[in-house]
């Protein structure tokens, strides 16, 4: 039996919790693909490509839902650092190809609707609300260290 979107409904396969795919699960898994790609691949990257594509800082259980969703279709490996798979990097490239970023994660989203995904047993990843929070603050701060360059400007002296 395969994950069929069904407008957020949620059900179990083989002790898997399965459920339709969401903006957030691409928006996750386009921000795991482009962190891997800038080999920037911590949490405080994933959460500021994810702010940068859409203009939103995901909750810590909105980040975990989608990792573990992803990794039980065997598209997100949860070692350290997250890591996209190899199908999931080409699903990536195909819907990005010409797109504006937005456009490039509505485009994996109905990717990932199309897809025959099957739930596999996986060991849970848990986000912590502390590393979340750790992660949000160091997003944050390279934000506003980033802001503070464009502001100084070329040939201004820090």
């Amino acid at each position: 039996m395969h994950i069929v979107s069904q407008d957020g409904a949620h059900w179990t396969l083989g002790g898997v919790e399965a459920r339709s795919w969401s903006f957030i699960d691409a928006l996750i898994l386009a921000s795991a693909v482009l962190i891997q790609e800038a080999e920037d691949d911590d949490l405080a990257a994933l959460i500021g490509t994810a702010d940068y594509i859409d203009r939103i800082v995901l909750g810590r259980e909105e980040i975990e839902s989608a990792v573990n969703a992803l990794a039980a279709c065997a598209l997100l490996d949860t070692s350290e650092p997250l890591v996209p798979t190899d199908t999931a990097r080409s699903m990536w490239v195909a819907a990005a190809d010409g797109r504006g970023m937005v456009e490039a994660v509505k485009n994996l989203l109905a990717r990932l609707n199309k897809a025959a995904t099957e739930p596999q047993r996986h060991d849970r990843w848990l986000l912590s609300q502390t590393e979340y929070e750790a992660a949000v603050r160091e997003y944050r701060r390279r934000f506003a260290a980033a802001w503070k360059r464009l502001d100084e400007g070329p040939g201004s002296r820090a």
